[in-house]
Parts: structure tokens; sequence; C-alpha cells
């Protein structure tokens, strides 16, 4: 007995993942969580992590019952908000405010990779940003409602169990371009108008925006879901720019309706 469940442990598939805690000149001396059993939608089976910084250097140890090679990003994503969670308690207790990064992995085969910073779906469309990167600084620099939208498009990256909120956010930020209109129920169906979009198409983000924002307890957000919310903040900040670029008060015809999916 005892031998076959020690060539299990074994057998078990083993994921290292490291990365840093910032800033470095607060250096986090030792800091060691229980081991986890995680349960994830995006996971078939139970996770068991194991996290540890020292000298604020980050190393968590992910052992599964399944080959989970494949979703890397999805574990990632999972893992810094378990890391994020046990150094903002650290933080409280010490009246510091640190941020986390997971930066690579060592795989069960003994590959080795580094992560980067991008979300691909974001990268991969690009090409359909409507203004260069030098109009859409300009344009930022003069107007407060794109600097917080563009503010909490970086966070909804960056802190994946918030993106919902973050995101949902940044489209409000936008709404109050719209402020002169009255009410907020007003300024929605002004800026929806001015942008060609659909009430329906903020619903799959709402949802999602209002449990976190109100500090629900929910499940995270699948992999698919949070995708799907980046490529909606990042669809009406393209379409808000062209509104602010042109000086226009509502976008031509040309534009499709952009609807709930």
């Amino acid at each position: 007995m005892l031998t076959r469940l020690f060539a299990t442990i074994y057998l078990m598939p083993t994921y290292t993942f490291s990365g840093l805690v910032h800033p470095n000149r607060a250096v986090i001396n030792h800091l060691e969580v229980v081991p986890l059993e995680v349960v994830s939608p995006d996971f078939p089976n139970r996770l068991s992590v194991r996290v540890t910084i020292l000298a604020s250097q980050i190393s968590v140890v992910v052992d599964s019952p399944d080959d989970i090679t494949a979703d890397l990003d999805t574990l990632k994503n999972m893992l810094l908000g378990i890391v994020a969670t046990s150094v903002d308690a650290l933080g409280y207790t010490l009246g510091h405010a640190y941020s986390v990064e997971i930066t690579s992995v060592v795989l069960p085969d003994g590959n080795y990779i580094v992560f980067g910073i991008d979300v691909p779906v974001l990268v991969e469309s690009r090409s359909a940003r409507p203004l260069t990167a030098g109009r859409v600084v300009d344009l930022t620099l003069q107007n407060h409602h794109l600097r917080r939208a563009v503010s909490d498009m970086r966070h909804a990256v960056q802190v994946p169990q918030d993106t919902a909120f973050y995101c949902y956010r940044a489209v409000e930020s936008i709404r109050q371009s719209w402020a002169d209109a009255g009410d907020e129920k007003r300024q929605w169906l002004e800026m929806n108008k001015a942008l060609k979009i659909d009430r329906s198409a903020h619903d799959a983000i709402k949802d999602w925006a209002d449990d976190q924002r109100h500090g629900a307890g929910v499940l995270p957000m699948t992999d698919s879901d949070r995708v799907a919310a980046l490529q909606h903040v990042w669809e009406v900040m393209d379409r808000y720019l062209i509104l602010v670029d042109r000086k226009i008060a509502i976008l031509p015809d040309t534009f499709v309706l952009l609807a709930g999916k």
C-alpha cells in the first residue's frame, strides 16, 4: 500500500512556477503558505498548490493528476490570484503595498518557459486598432475619461481575478463623457447610440462585475469569459477613440451594431 501510494505521488505531473514581488526595495524575507487543494472550473481535478516566497522570490509548486500543459496561461492566472492574495494579506499586516508577477514555469518534462506580458487575443487584434499609438497617447493625456479607462484596462489584464470589475469600470469611465446627458440611464443610452452598441453587449461582463465590485464570493471567471470581457472593452475603446479623434457626435452607419453574444 505504501509503495503504491509513493509511486502515485512521484508520477504526478509537477509544475514549478517562479516570480517576483515588487518593489524589490521592500524585501519579503520569508512567507510560506499552507499547502492548498484548489478547485477551478478550468481544470477537471483538484490541484495541490504550495507557495513559498524567499527574499521576494516566488516559488509555486503545483501537483496535478492531469497533464495541464495546454492550459498554462489559465493556470498562471489562477496562481497569480493566490499569490497576490497572500502578499496582500501580508501587506496589510506590514502597512505595505506590494505587487506580484509570475514570470516562468518548469514543466514536468524539465522544459522551461518564460511568460510574456501579452494577452494573445489582444495582440492578434492589434491591426484592428483604429489609431496609432502616438495618437492614442496624445488623446489620452487630454481626456480624463480616457485616462481612467486605459488605467482600468491595464488592471483588467494584470489582475485576472478582477478582470470583469476593471473592464466594466473602464466602460463606465467612457460613459461619463456623456455626463451632460443627465442621469446614468440617459448616459448609457447616449453612449450606446453614439458608439453603435446594443445595451446587451455589456451584459456579459456586468453580472460578473456587479458581483466583484460588491464583494460577493463567486467562482473565478473561466478563461473564455475573461477573454470575452477583455475583447469587449477593447472594442468599446476602439469606437470611442474614433469618436474623440474625429470630433464627431455619433459613428457613421458603416459601423456594424456591436451586440451581445
